[in-house]
């Protein structure tokens, strides 16, 4: 049986995002292609996995107050005995601590080699390159052999496709707050707090993240919030009237239910994500989290919070992006590619 291997790691500096994308791809390909499925981490995984998982016994270490991706060139000896050993066909790297210097040194070792992308120019030393945000058709990657680039391509979970049609209540009263699956600067509490003094007649929710900590989430609960953990993140969206949410990929799946938000960038890596749904009108880019004033939230909350007609131009233009099958149309893509002699 033919295999293919997913490198990727999650955790409280790293965030979820990884994890889910890699996730809906894996299961498309599963079906599709019939071959073993297994991922390999150096963190442990905070999430339920449906394929088994192989662990480098190398600690990947981070600092637990930012978001930081350190390279992880240092793991290459253990990695390639994983993969003599497991046999692998194809190997599909997800990281921001993989460096072009990471993937040359990888590619005698597999047939085909895939990274998972979220840049705008960069010539990774691999055959297939995945970058399916809305600004990765606009991507310069030089001589890869095959390119997945723009939103056709976007991974993002099947539960998100063909989703009803969003609330657009006339009245704002369910606000739900999002940092991603870690929460490092503790952007919930701020936002929440913030909400909690102008907004005191709204229901606030917080989607717990899976690396949020107990003590986290009881310092959180002292703010008389609604408190999600393990949450159906489709059916928090569809309940939502507007989300505050950090520019990691929940901006897609709040684009395409159609839910109105303000996102801030609380990393680099989410920089360019903000910056294209911002001027695409699916969100308002309230800032770097860093510099955050509570005052201009506050204005920023009020003008959207009181214009109906926005939030639904805010929804339109969302829903106008992504279709929801991207994962679908990546798999037959790669599937296509690596089963061609």
């Amino acid at each position: 049986m033919k295999k293919i291997a997913f490198r990727l790691d999650t955790g409280n500096s790293i965030g979820a995002g990884h994890f889910i994308r890699c996730m809906a791809l894996a299961d498309e390909l599963s079906e599709i292609s019939g071959y073993d499925i297994i991922f390999i981490c150096r963190n442990k995984l905070e999430q339920p996995s449906r394929y088994p998982v192989i662990y480098i016994e190398k600690p990947y270490v981070t600092k637990e107050t930012i978001y930081e991706f350190p390279s992880i060139i240092d793991e290459m000896d253990e990695l390639t005995d994983i993969l003599n050993k497991e046999n692998i066909d194809c190997l599909i790297v997800d990281h921001y601590g993989a460096k072009d210097d990471y993937f040359q040194k990888l590619k005698k070792f597999v047939p085909y080699l895939v990274c998972i992308d979220d840049s705008l120019e960069r010539h990774i030393p691999t055959d297939i390159v995945i970058n399916g945000n809305i600004f990765g058709a606009d991507a310069e990657y030089g001589n890869i052999p095959l390119k997945l680039t723009g939103s056709s391509y976007l991974l993002l979970r099947p539960m998100f496709r063909n989703v009803a049609a969003p609330k657009n209540n006339a009245i704002v009263k369910d606000i739900y707050i999002t940092s991603g699956g870690a929460d490092p600067c503790e952007f919930c509490y701020r936002i929440s707090t913030e909400l909690r003094n102008h907004f005191s007649d709204m229901n606030l929710h917080v989607i717990a993240g899976c690396s949020f900590s107990k003590k986290y989430i009881m310092k959180l609960q002292k703010l008389k919030l609604l408190i999600h953990q393990n949450a159906d993140m489709k059916e928090c969206i569809l309940n939502a009237d507007f989300f505050i949410s950090s520019a990691g990929s929940t901006l897609y799946e709040l684009a395409l239910c159609g839910v109105p938000s303000i996102c801030y960038i609380l990393a680099e890596d989410q920089k360019l994500l903000a910056e294209y749904m911002s001027c695409r009108g699916s969100t308002y880019l309230g800032g770097n989290f860093q510099s955050f004033c509570g005052q201009a939230f506050f204005h920023q909350c009020q003008m959207l919070f009181s214009n109906r007609k926005k939030r639904e131009k805010m929804s339109e233009h969302g829903k106008a992006l992504i279709d929801g099958f991207g994962a679908k149309r990546t798999a037959e893509k790669l599937f296509q590619f690596i089963r061609t002699p």
